[in-house]
């Protein structure tokens, strides 16, 4: 009996130890677990919190790359209206609506970076407040720029209106310039042609004609003609009728006064006044014959026939 009793007392013993460790087995286990858990946990956090950043940082970069491009396309924007010429095809006025259509675009993706990044951060991000009051003082510039657009606009279409009545008067002013200078090229054409007609008709009633040569050589080119006398004796020659004028020397009376003769005996077989010429004599030879009043020498005739002898 003794026996069975310690038995018994050594089996429940067991029994506790046995509880015990088991419990401290499930404990550790539990622990475990929870440490697992937790690990994971931080992991996660971490691994959302270098997300954010990163989001964070690529927005950041985003923005400011968008500012840098707002100031360059304001500087353009600026350009434009102060009017400096920029060659191209586009006008002021394209140049200008374009510049402030990429501004806004660059506005409007960094409004809404900023937006999503309020969801994100909070609207308290000390950085997000420094974008939002760039972006507002932005948006006054734009509304400035549009007015200024609007200003220049109105200044080109009065300018344009004023260029239009510009170029319709220089039309009106030039055809009446070709008008006139039609006309002055007509009246020029009828005075030239008036001046020529009165230069012709000088030059005729100032022409004359001579020619200067022996009684032979006169009566055989048909010049002269024997008149009158008796056997020889007592005739003299005179300018035949149907003379020809090929024979003669054409010459302007008013310039030609002095006539070559260069014989010892000459006679006028023409007639002229006697006062109105005289022979030129040197060396026992006639000259020339000068004619001292052209107007009175040629009255009676145009021609004049100097027969010479040697």
């Amino acid at each position: 009996m003794e026996t069975q009793g310690k038995n018994k007392t050594g089996f429940a013993k067991n029994i506790i130890i046995l509880f015990f460790a088991s419990s401290t087995l499930v404990a550790g286990y539990l622990a475990l677990d929870q440490y697992t858990e937790k690990q994971q946990i931080q992991r996660q956090i971490d691994t959302e919190e270098a997300e954010i950043e990163q989001y964070l940082f690529d927005s950041f970069a985003k923005i400011e790359q968008n500012l840098v491009e707002i100031t360059a396309h304001e500087g353009q924007l600026q350009m434009d209206l102060s009017g400096e010429y920029v060659e191209g095809i586009l006008s002021p006025e394209e140049r200008i609506n374009r510049e402030i259509g990429h501004i806004e675009s660059l506005m409007n993706e960094n409004q809404h970076l900023i937006a999503s990044l309020q969801t994100k951060v909070g609207n308290q991000d000390k950085q997000l407040i420094k974008y939002n009051y760039r972006i507002n003082g932005l948006n006054k510039k734009i509304e400035q720029y549009k007015i200024q657009a609007d200003e220049l606009k109105q200044l080109n279409d009065s300018l344009s209106e004023d260029l239009i009545e510009v170029k319709h008067e220089n039309i009106v002013l030039t055809f009446n310039n070709e008008e006139k200078e039609r006309q002055i090229d007509e009246q020029t054409e009828v005075i030239n042609k008036q001046t020529e007609d009165i230069i012709k008709k000088e030059e005729l009633i100032h022409t004359v004609f001579y020619t200067v040569s022996s009684y032979r050589d006169l009566e055989d080119a048909e010049v002269v003609q024997k008149e009158g006398g008796l056997l020889g004796f007592g005739t003299t020659r005179i300018l035949k009728d149907d003379f020809d004028r090929s024979k003669f020397i054409k010459i302007d009376k008013r310039r030609n006064t002095l006539i070559p003769v260069f014989s010892k005996k000459a006679k006028l077989v023409t007639k002229h006044n006697s006062s109105s010429y005289e022979w030129v004599v040197e060396d026992q030879q006639i000259k020339w014959i000068k004619i001292s009043d052209p107007e009175l020498f040629w009255e009676s005739t145009k021609y004049m026939v100097i027969a010479t002898r040697e």
